[in-house]
């Protein structure tokens, strides 16, 4: 049949094919090259720090233009006594924000946050206040001065009669 040369030379010849198209496999599998000109996006992030009435507080990092309602079902979701109508959960988070849930009778009996000393991130805890609207008040307080009442909120920028009554009830001048 075949002589012990020709074996030997046919099966160099095997092993020369598989060992190639074992090769081939492997680098098909493996990482590919990236087409010159292509970029490589890696996801942007927010971190913000939930805090309050949530099952496990702490800082969490989402993606960019995740919402204040991913940030507290990341957070383990709001507990019982949450008052989550305090929040805007549909408000776009912003990078290094805290986002405080507040509970249910937290405070004294009536107690309402002071529009005089409010900070931006407390401003936005209201119902139908976003971090711009939150910034228009503080920005209205610190160039008009502090306020002289609640109504006064109708002279910022984007407030109307309705949101003032909206925020009646949650907000105080001291």
């Amino acid at each position: 049949m075949y002589s012990k040369q020709e074996r030997l030379i046919l099966g160099i010849i095997v092993v020369s094919l598989l060992t190639g198209v074992l090769f081939l496999l492997w680098r098909g599998l493996g990482p590919q090259p990236v087409e010159e000109g292509a970029e490589t996006q890696q996801e942007a992030r927010v971190a913000v720090h939930v805090v309050g009435q949530v099952a496990r507080p702490g800082v969490y990092y989402l993606p960019e233009g995740s919402r204040v309602a991913d940030a507290v079902e990341m957070a383990g979701g709001a507990l019982e006594d949450a008052a989550l109508e305090r929040l805007n959960l549909a408000a776009v988070l912003a990078d290094g924000q805290q986002v405080l849930v507040p509970a249910r009778g937290e405070g004294p009996e009536g107690a309402r946050l002071d529009l005089n000393s409010a900070s931006v991130e407390e401003l936005q805890a209201l119902p139908g206040i976003g971090p711009a609207l939150a910034q228009r008040i503080v920005d209205y307080r610190m160039r008009m001065g502090p306020f002289a009442s609640v109504d006064e909120l109708s002279e910022v920028s984007g407030i109307g009669p309705a949101m003032v009554e909206k925020l009646r009830e949650l907000v105080e001048v001291r």
